[in-house]
């Protein structure tokens, strides 16, 4: 298993982060690991998402919207049965007045998990630590 785990407060409401992360459009402007996405984050919908895992390259992934709670837990994965699974989750909580609690969370599961670990774990850990680094910043920018 591998398990990846980012926390941040922001200075921004959970609303602003929650537009943020729904404002795909914007994503090129500001996330360096998702450049481009496509959903309607509707649960059971497709989320296209081309990433920058390799620097230089564009990988399209396309996981399922599995869950959806406005402002508070978008979360959403892949399921090869037997193999491999994944948890993508942005977790948000209003704290004091116009402020938040931000937590990535990615969460790899099956037989191949150690081998995608080995070859990959570093430049996810980096992908998903930039990603939450960025977000912050550009939600901090909406309030």
């Amino acid at each position: 298993m591998l398990e990846i785990q980012y926390q941040r407060k922001i200075k921004s409401s959970a609303n602003d982060v929650w537009q943020v992360l729904l404002d795909t459009d914007a994503y090129e402007q500001w996330n360096p690991f998702v450049h481009r996405c496509q959903s309607s984050f509707a649960v059971g919908a497709p989320i296209i998402m081309h990433v920058a895992l390799i620097p230089g390259i564009l990988l399209r992934q396309k996981e399922t919207i599995l869950s959806n709670q406005a402002e508070s837990l978008l979360e959403y994965g892949i399921k090869i049965p037997f193999l491999l699974s994944s948890s993508r989750k942005h977790i948000l909580k209003n704290t004091e007045a116009g402020q938040c609690e931000y937590e990535s969370l990615f969460v790899l599961k099956g037989p191949l998990s150690p081998l995608v670990n080995l070859l990959l774990g570093g430049r996810l850990r980096l992908a998903f630590l930039n990603m939450t680094d960025a977000l912050v910043i550009q939600s901090e920018k909406k309030a």
